[in-house]
């Protein structure tokens, strides 16, 4: 379907500061979308969560375009988008008002309610200026039928942190850091273990079982399949036997990006789904 608009959408070389981000990665595409007055008067037509659009509506407006899942907003009018909202007036007791940057983005990839409600507000604005990143890596989903005794996985929450060599996950595919999303169409992040071996029972079979594997993960596939100077050395951790912690030794500028794999890293104790 043709656009029904005139917002002009174009490609742009790489923001300042985005070569100094630590998952930089040269091949990544950033486009701006310039939106004037009128342009999306009902909004843009896509969800997100910090700063990945995680749903674009198809037919609408960001589908139009050419937004696509897994892009990410990078900044509005020049400022970075999570930092927008990020800044609170403190005052102290000498009744100084001054200005602070508050946790824009934690670990788990949270955005506290006032901050959001501000990004909201500048997405609405009009006219904005708004570049989005392309990353090179995309989330990936995929189903596999479950017909087994056991799964042969260890996992905290949803995140599958130990896959068991020759059992059922072993030999669907499934990888650590990949997600259970659905077993036999329940959420599986909601579901007691109790729950889950119940589903299990009852359902048809073969049970669908849908994952989810980030794009972080398959970022640290490519790293670790290519020739890159690094050792990897599975190490014991003194605190925890049972806990897979690894010491990784790397010669080479950038950051991995990996929650599943680091020096002395736990994946146990330590991912953030």
């Amino acid at each position: 379907m043709p656009p029904s608009h005139n917002t002009i959408v174009q490609d742009v070389l790489p923001p300042d500061g985005a070569e100094d981000e630590e998952q930089y990665d040269p091949s990544e595409k950033f486009y701006e979308i310039n939106l004037k007055v009128g342009d999306a008067p009902n909004g843009l037509d896509f969800r997100f969560v910090g700063a990945e659009i995680v749903h674009v509506y198809e037919g609408k407006f960001a589908d139009e375009i050419g937004v696509h899942v897994d892009d990410e907003i990078w900044s509005i009018d020049g400022e970075r988008f999570m930092n927008i909202g990020g800044r609170v007036e403190v005052t102290p007791r000498d009744g100084q008002k001054t200005r602070q940057m508050k946790s824009a983005d934690n670990a788990c990839g949270e955005t506290p309610p006032e901050q959001l409600a501000e990004q909201v507000k500048w997405l609405k604005k009009r006219p904005i200026k708004m570049v989005i990143k392309r990353p090179k890596y995309k989330d990936q989903y995929f189903t596999c039928d479950f017909n087994d005794r056991k799964i042969g996985v260890k996992y905290l929450e949803n995140v599958i942190t130990t896959v068991h060599d020759g059992e059922w996950a072993d030999r669907n595919g499934v990888k650590p850091g990949d997600i259970l999303l659905q077993v036999a169409g329940q959420n599986f992040a909601k579901m007691s273990a109790a729950e889950v071996v119940q589903t299990i029972r009852s359902s048809p079979k073969p049970v669908k079982m849908h994952f989810k594997r980030p794009a972080e993960s398959l970022r640290n596939m490519e790293f670790l399949a290519s020739d890159k100077n690094f050792s990897l050395n599975l190490k014991e951790d003194p605190n925890d036997p049972t806990a897979d912690v690894y010491e990784l030794e790397v010669e080479q500028r950038g950051h991995l990006g990996m929650r599943w794999v680091g020096t002395y890293y736990s994946i146990k104790d330590n991912y953030c789904p």
